[in-house]
């Protein structure tokens, strides 16, 4: 019979496998010390003693979901958010019944929304970056933050990861063409505006492209259009994979630039 950490060793590795493949450890008090009223370990998880912080970094999941798609078209047609419906079938099925635990996702319909910057940064997932963006010193900024999960088993706490823009001659600042870097840290509400009175951005976010760091990482062109315009994205992932337009039931809503706060 598996030890609760031989069968969590297992479930990492099917995630790896999966292209949630960056994580990290944060101990609940640590956790508990920073976070929001209501989201403290005591009102999520009780008897969780360990925070485990889940990533992916570069395009392997994105290859993985895209394989998926290929095999069962229904994986985009019928799924109003395919890659966070992919990423919660790989977390579904990671063999974790040997301690008690509980799954939070990183999306924007999760019923409850943890920090999940705050809790990457904790966990030594990455660190805090000028473009507002967790970063890896190998993937750099093409790091997505997919889930966290409370267990109920004292993992040892990650180290932190070091500042990857210090000593950086930031071509982030001078690639955006808002200007919403310009302080040295990004600028939601100047960002925001941009983006509702320009198409600039619409598909991709220049900043991001510009940084160093990781580079041989980045998303694909298809990739980075999903992410950044899902209307065109999900049209350019149907004609990739040679999906009618007339089987997919959702067009692709977001990001919402106008709920931003342009403050």
């Amino acid at each position: 019979m598996d030890t609760p950490l031989t069968a969590l060793e297992s479930a990492l590795d099917l995630l790896r496998a999966g292209g949630l493949n960056r994580w990290g450890v944060v101990p609940v008090e640590t956790y508990d010390a920073v976070a929001s009223e209501g989201l403290g370990s005591a009102d999520l998880a009780p008897w969780a003693r360990s925070i485990l912080v889940i990533a992916s970094g570069g395009p392997t999941l994105w290859e993985d979901m895209i394989e998926a798609i290929a095999v069962d078209s229904g994986r985009l047609t019928d799924e109003a958010h395919p890659l966070d419906a992919h990423v919660a079938r790989l977390i579904e099925s990671a063999p974790m019944t040997a301690f008690e635990h509980r799954w939070f996702l990183a999306t924007a319909t999760a019923p409850v929304q943890l920090d999940f910057r705050t809790l990457a940064v904790l966990s030594g997932v990455g660190a805090a970056s000028r473009l507002g963006l967790v970063i890896d010193p190998e993937v750099g900024p093409w790091l997505g933050l997919r889930a966290a999960c409370f267990v109920d088993l004292a993992l040892p706490a990650s180290s932190p990861t070091p500042d990857v823009c210090a000593g950086c001659s930031a071509p982030c600042v001078s690639a955006c063409p808002a200007g919403a870097l310009v302080s040295g840290q990004w600028d939601v509400g100047t960002c925001a505006t941009y983006h509702r009175t320009s198409t600039d951005c619409a598909q991709t976010c220049h900043s991001r492209q510009a940084c160093p760091v990781g580079a041989e990482h980045r998303y694909s062109d298809l990739q980075r259009t999903y992410h950044y315009d899902r209307a065109a994205g999900r049209s350019a992932l149907r004609e990739a994979l040679g999906i009618p337009h007339a089987d997919d039931r959702f067009e692709g809503i977001g990001p919402h630039w106008e709920d931003w706060d342009a403050g």
